[in-house]
């Protein structure tokens, strides 16, 4: 019963687009791809939710595609978490990249802005970025005269390529 009444406050709140589901994190409840189906649907129309962890459930490939194809599209997913999932390394290496990709799109965003309130950039955790990519950040942070710090987490360092 907690199971069923937790994920009705969740997916009211994502439908909602409340800024209390920035980060959802549902790992290790046991949920099975039919439970959670209609959150994943919700998050379609979602624009607050910056982090899902489903990690240690029982969901397949079959009900994980959608959020694959829904992660270049979505404006603030940033980080999916699905260790022990049940997902196949396939499908995990794909999401991965898709959020990756995205999230170098949102990093060259706010690197333009020059905003001074952007003083720390996360890219993305437990991700690999490429030489190139890196190398295309170069131009942004050359112009940008606010951050101080860039987490990379994971991946190379950015003054490997000269870019500090």
């Amino acid at each position: 019963r907690i199971r069923v009444w937790t994920l009705r406050v969740v997916g009211h709140a994502v439908a909602s687009n409340s800024s209390r589901a920035e980060r959802i994190d549902l790992s290790g409840a046991g949920y099975t791809d039919q439970e959670l189906r209609s959150l994943f649907e919700e998050l379609q129309h979602n624009h607050t939710v910056t982090s899902l962890d489903l990690s240690n459930n029982n969901l397949t490939d079959q009900t994980l595609r959608p959020l694959a194809t829904l992660i270049p599209r979505h404006k603030t997913l940033a980080r999916l978490v699905l260790r022990g999932s049940g997902v196949s390394s396939l499908l995990h290496v794909e999401i991965d990249r898709l959020l990756l990709l995205r999230n170098l799109e949102r990093a060259k965003e706010a690197l333009a802005e020059n905003s001074p309130d952007l003083v720390r950039l996360t890219i993305l955790q437990d991700a690999d970025i490429s030489d190139e990519e890196i190398l295309e950040l170069a131009p942004f942070f050359e112009k940008n005269t606010h951050v101080a710090e860039i987490l990379l987490n994971g991946s190379k360092q950015l003054t490997q390529h000269g870019i500090s």
